[in-house]
């Protein structure tokens, strides 16, 4: 559920902090809903625990998880938090699509990006 890529140019604790996002945004993961605690989740991945700290930290402050001293974290039960992560996902999208834009990106070539990702997600259902 929490896969990383080791591969990846992209930090492991963004991965995995981007991972949590999706997984609250898409209803996964609930409100209130319990996260492997720390260790644990380094030790399935194969990471150090300052990884997952650090993850989990950046999500606490961004109020998509809090930490209770001794019980672990939790997924926030904030009202409107799946809006609030798809909406900072829109945000993100136009910065790449500005870029990609200015990188000579037409909006055809654009559009037929944003059609593969989702027919790819509608045979995944």
């Amino acid at each position: 559920m929490f896969g990383i890529n080791t591969r990846s140019p992209v930090p492991i604790y963004a991965q995995l902090k981007a991972r949590v996002a999706e997984l609250v945004a898409a209803g996964v993961l609930r409100p209130d809903e319990g996260l492997p605690s720390v260790r644990a989740l380094a030790g399935e991945l194969g990471i150090n625990p300052n990884t997952v700290q650090r993850a989990y930290t950046e999500l606490e402050r961004e109020g998509i998880i809090y930490q209770l001293p001794g019980r672990g974290s939790f997924v926030s039960a904030e009202p409107g938090l799946r809006a609030t992560i798809a909406n900072r996902q829109m945000e993100e999208l136009v910065v790449a699509l500005r870029k990609a834009q200015m990188a000579g990106v037409t909006q055809q070539m654009a559009h037929e990006a944003v059609d593969k990702v989702y027919e790819e997600e509608e045979a995944h259902d």
